[in-house]
Order: structure tokens, then sequence, then C-alpha cells
């Protein structure tokens, strides 16, 4: 312990910061401390990700995120060295959130859509009801669509279009095949559609 604490003495916190997730997980393996710069790293992301599945205020979003990052640490030792923490860590997170709907469905507030016009464009592309799609004053009766899919629905359509992931990051945060994804997505899609089309 005392070689490590001469180690760490000589590096100072910028380095440290700089190093990829892979790296810092060494560190936190060594030493728990330096959990801390992933929770600051994914922190802003892991919340905004769960307002965006859950709805729910702003206190029961806190906790949620809390959770998440409860669980990343203790189980910290089964992340795989070779993987991306960040899908790791959104696989948490997409436990935890189920877990919350299943206990707080029918208290889920409004979905949180504030700068995602692109998921507008995105699911109107192939459509045709960029005229629904394109007026901001839709953002509520979009809401109030996201809200009323499914939630395997709903999420599958953030972690690809407000999130920013991949097939297969997608497929591995939900531990479903690739081929499975592109089914929800279309799915999703189509009954996102269909309740907005409702809506009108």
């Amino acid at each position: 312990m005392i070689e490590f604490a001469i180690f760490f003495k000589k590096m100072n916190l910028q380095e440290v910061e700089e190093k990829n997730d892979e790296e810092v997980i060494a560190l936190v393996l060594r030493d728990k401390e330096f959990f801390g710069i992933l929770i600051r790293r994914y922190e802003f992301k892991l919340t905004k990700y769960v307002r965006r599945i859950t709805g729910g205020t702003k206190e029961m979003n806190e906790d949620i995120v809390q959770n998440i990052f409860i669980k990343a640490f203790v189980n910290i030792n089964s992340f795989q060295k070779g993987k991306s923490f960040g899908s790791w860590l959104y696989g948490i997170a997409h436990n935890e959130c189920i877990d919350n709907w299943r206990k707080y469905k029918k208290h889920a507030g409004n979905i949180s859509l504030e700068g995602n016009e692109e998921l507008f464009a995105i699911l109107a592309s192939d459509e045709n009801i960029e005229q629904l799609l394109i007026k901001k004053d839709q953002k509520d009766s979009i809401g109030k669509a996201l809200k009323r899919l499914p939630i395997k629905f709903r999420e599958v359509l953030v972690l690809k279009y407000l999130e920013d992931k991949s097939y297969e990051e997608v497929g591995y945060i939900l531990k479903k095949p690739v081929s499975t994804v592109g089914t929800l997505l279309n799915r999703a899609k189509k009954r996102f559609k269909k309740i907005l089309s409702e809506n009108k």
C-alpha cells in the first residue's frame, strides 16, 4: 500500500483524469478512492438517461443514479477487461430503470425531451410524418407518446437515438442479440408513430 501511495503522489489529478476508463478501473482495483473519477465522468450522462426512461421526479432519478453507482462500485471486480465500461454501466442503469419502472409505473411523470429535436427527425425519416414532428409545439404530444410506449420500446429508442449507442452497444446493454435490437427498433418506431398519429 505504501508503494501505491508513492505512485499516486507522483501522478497529478489531471494525469489521472486523462486516463481512459480501463486505466482508471485498474487504479480503482488498487484503491477504491479512484472510483470518484468514473462517477464524475458518467454522472451527467446517466442522469439524462434515467430521466428519459423513467420520467420520475428529480429526487427519484438521483436515487436511481446513486443506486447505479453503488452497484457498479460493489461489482467493479466483475467488469471484464477489454469491454466498454460505459456499456457495462448502462447495463446496470437499464436494470435499475426497469426495477424502478415496475415499482412506480403508475406515478411516472413526463419524459424529458429537451434538446432532442434530432429524435423527431430520425423517427419521422421513413414514414412521412415530418409535419407532425417539425413543429416545436408538438414536444408535449411527443413526450406523451413516448410515455405511452412500453418501456422495452421507449428504452431502445432512447439508447439508439438519444444516447447515440450502436446496435452492438444497445444489444450488450439490454442483453439481446443485435438482430433483436433491429426488430425492437422497427416495432418501437411503428408503435411510436401510431400513438403520435392518434393524438393528432
